[in-house]
This record gives structure tokens, sequence and C-alpha cells, in this order.
């Protein structure tokens, strides 16, 4: 495994403080963060799943009932979320679950951070009304989604 570049990148071993270092990034900078591999390559996530991709097709088309849509059809997923081709991404809560140009696109967490502070919050501080606003932003953004705008259904 260790003679193979990319698969090394891809699952090799990190070291325990450079994992629980990339955990915290990541807790700070949600999806924009840069990660770094076992192999010691830095790039972004869309990035990673790229390569993730272009690997699976070299290696599992052989495997039966594996086509190259199958592997396609993941990672073109994740990738739409985290760069997608219109350069459009969610900015609300509201955007990310409702709007269908923008949905499931962006930073899920610099969007719940950005609609804390938003709704009178700091970071880092305790502001549980202000939880509670984003919380019920996202549940009103859900009933819209699945249930339908103005819909009243019983609660």
């Amino acid at each position: 495994m260790y003679e193979d570049k990319t698969l090394w990148a891809i699952i090799g071993p990190l070291a325990t403080d450079n994992f629980i270092a990339q955990q915290d990034k990541s807790d700070r900078e949600g999806s924009d963060v840069v990660i770094e591999t076992a192999a010691g390559t830095q790039m972004s996530l869309s990035e990673f799943y790229e390569m993730k991709r272009r690997y699976m097709h070299r290696h599992l088309i052989d495997i039966a009932h594996t086509t190259p849509r199958d592997i396609d059809d993941v990672y073109a997923s994740l990738n739409r979320m985290l760069e997608p081709p219109s350069g459009r991404v969610a900015e609300t809560p509201e955007q990310y679950i409702t709007d269908s140009t923008t949905r499931s696109t962006g930073n899920w967490g610099k969007i719940l951070r950005n609609a804390f502070i938003a709704e009178g919050g700091t970071p880092g501080s305790y502001n549980p009304e202000a939880v509670l606003k984003v919380a019920n932003r996202v549940h009103e953004a859900l009933r819209k989604r699945y249930m339908g705008a103005g819909a009243d259904h019983g609660d």
C-alpha cells in the first residue's frame, strides 16, 4: 500500500496529533478546510474527492456490478455540493434547504455560524436565544421544503 501514493493519500494513517489538529481546523472552517493526507499532500475536500473518484475508476472498474456511472454519481454529488458548477452557493439556512438553485451547496458550518451571528450570537458565547432562533429558521425551511409553503399541518 505504501508504494501506491494515491492509495496512501486516501486511506493512509495520520499521526494522532495531525488528525486532531485537522478535526479542530475542520470544526472552524467547515467544508472550506484544506486537508493534509497521509502522503503529505494538501488539498481542498473537492480535490480530495476528485482524487478518490479517479482512483475508484482505475481500481473498481473490474468489480462486478460497479459501473463508471455508479462511481461518478457518488463523487459528482459530493463535488456539486462543495463546488457547484454554477458558482452559486447557499449563504443562509433557507437557501441551503429550500432554494432549488443553491440547495445543499455551500459550507453548512459557516452558514450556521453566520445565522447564529445574524440572530445576535457571538461565536464561542453562550446564547440559547440565538440558537433557538437559528433552529426555528431551519425548522421553518424544512417545513417549507417538505410540507409546502404556508401549509397548516396541525401543529
